[in-house]
């Protein structure tokens, strides 16, 4: 709490668009310790930096809540396509790396979803040569996962249907809105591929 009091009194200075990405990085990794901590029952650190974010629509604030518990089938295929797509734009040919969040938040997302272990190490193996500083955490991510059968992507066209459906995340699945098809098709033909 001293911490807390301590931006209290001196608050930082936070004002352009170039202090909030100076913010985001640093912001992933602590998540990614998070979200290794939710599957293990340690509750997740939030900081002045995340409330930052949080209040400038930034992710990864815009990608998570306090109770990590809560997320649903939604939140978790949000976070899994977050990556997706940076993933499938990735190219090594251009000096442009995959983000290091882009690797850890697709495992993280589709091991929340109960997509298999051999998914998951296939997939984790793929991203480290886009994202090396993420192996560890994509190892250890998919280490933990179960094995189950394989995956459906449930298309919605309202929001709260798969919430209200009593559909299971124990059985592995993505649900997108019909509307954001167009927008996650790169993702979703790299995931399937």
């Amino acid at each position: 709490m001293a911490e807390c009091a301590e931006c209290v009194a001196r608050p930082p200075a936070f004002g352009t668009a170039g202090d909030l990405n100076a913010l985001e990085a640093p912001a992933w990794s602590r998540w990614a310790q998070n979200i290794l901590g939710y599957f293990t029952g340690t509750p997740p650190v939030i900081t002045l930096e995340d409330l930052v974010l949080a209040a400038a629509d930034r992710p990864p604030a815009t990608l998570f809540q306090r109770d990590l518990g809560r997320l649903g089938i939604r939140d978790w295929t949000n976070l899994c396509l977050h990556g997706a797509r940076q993933a499938a734009d990735f190219d090594p040919q251009v000096a442009r790396p995959i983000y290091v969040t882009a690797a850890w938040g697709i495992i993280a997302g589709l091991r929340a979803l109960h997509f298999s272990r051999e998914l998951l190490t296939r997939l984790a193996d793929e991203l480290e040569r886009a994202a090396p500083e993420a192996a560890g955490i994509m190892k250890t991510l998919a280490e933990g996962a179960p094995q189950s059968p394989p995956g459906a992507l449930i298309v919605v066209d309202d929001p709260g249907f798969v919430d209200a459906s009593g559909i299971s995340a124990r059985q592995p699945c993505l649900a997108v809105l019909r509307p954001q098809l167009t927008e996650h098709s790169n993702a979703l033909t790299w995931l399937r591929a």
